[in-house]
């Protein structure tokens, strides 16, 4: 994350997701700052989180590419 930071040269944040196995986790970098969420599973109720989730990100990058 902080490579493509420092190439992309600008001050967006970056938001990034792991999966691993059913366990979901968002990322966000901004400048030398990051957080990282609590661990959401994809197996349980906690999809539906996930797919809000998933849907802001994808509202806030269409945002930053106008």
């Amino acid at each position: 994350m902080i490579t493509l930071q420092a190439l992309n040269q600008n001050s967006n944040p970056i938001y990034e997701c792991h999966v691993l196995s059913e366990n979901w986790h968002f990322v966000v970098l901004e400048n030398n700052e990051y957080c990282i969420s609590d661990a959401f599973r994809a197996t349980q109720d906690d999809v539906f989180t996930i797919f809000k989730k998933l849907r802001k990100i994808k509202e806030y990058m269409l945002k930053m590419t106008q």
